[in-house]
């Protein structure tokens, strides 16, 4: 039996491109996963301060909530 070079070098040769493309996509899934964890992270902290300042109204100082509601605003515009 014998074997024929000239394919398996055919086959071999779009290796690169396939490894090169498998790694491409597995960069943009984790980017796209980080993305929504961040955007959900942010998103759960603007609630949790939203929630605090409803309940907290009168013990807590107004321009802390203030600035903690601008920053989980922030984290939700850089996610």
């Amino acid at each position: 039996m014998r074997i024929n070079l000239t394919v398996i070098i055919r086959e071999v040769q779009h290796l690169p491109y396939f490894l090169t493309f498998l790694f491409i996509s597995g960069l943009l899934l984790l980017s796209v996963y980080i993305y929504f964890k961040m955007y959900i992270f942010a998103c759960l902290y603007l609630f949790r301060y939203v929630v605090h300042y409803i309940i907290f109204y009168n013990t807590f100082s107004f321009m802390i909530y203030h600035l903690q509601i601008l920053s989980a605003l922030m984290l939700i515009l850089l996610a």
